[in-house]
């Protein structure tokens, strides 16, 4: 019995050395996969950045629209436009025309419009943890239920 203990401790031990030894082999090549998708990210959100600042501003050219938010992640672009007064009497069609100003400046994309307050102060917060750098993955998840809540 005690033959049997004590081989079994040697392979426990063995193995565990053996483990130990391919671990720092695979860190490195981690730390460099993850560098590069850092880089890419950047370069995402430097691209993405600079077309939201001209599509929010072509956004506030429509009459009634005193200011937006826009993010845009991967292919999809996600405009809030607020609106006050009486103009929230024809919402409809300030987001129809939003979404056409829109359309011509990116037809590449898949474009969401909303006028809700909830949803523009959301993409307010969402596009503030995006110039932070926050984690790529949930920044994503937000945006898709964010656009998913555009749809009604």
């Amino acid at each position: 019995m005690k033959l049997i203990t004590g081989l079994t401790v040697c392979l426990l031990l063995f193995m565990a050395g053996c483990t130990m030894q391919n671990s720092p082999a695979q860190k490195p090549q981690t730390q460099k996969l993850e560098t590069q998708q850092q880089q890419t990210l950047n370069e995402d959100v430097l691209q993405n950045t600079e077309l939201a600042s001209r599509i929010k501003e072509r956004a506030k050219t429509v009459d009634a629209v005193e200011d937006s938010v826009v993010v845009v992640l991967e292919r999809e672009i996600s405009v809030a436009a607020k609106v006050t007064g009486f103009d929230r009497l024809r919402l409809k069609s300030i987001r129809q025309e939003v979404y056409q100003e829109i359309t011509k400046m990116a037809p590449e994309y898949k474009i969401y419009v909303t006028t809700d307050k909830k949803l523009f102060a959301e993409l307010q917060k969402l596009n503030g943890q995006i110039q932070q750098g926050k984690d790529p993955a949930q920044l994503k998840t937000k945006f898709k239920k964010i656009n998913k809540n555009m749809r009604g």
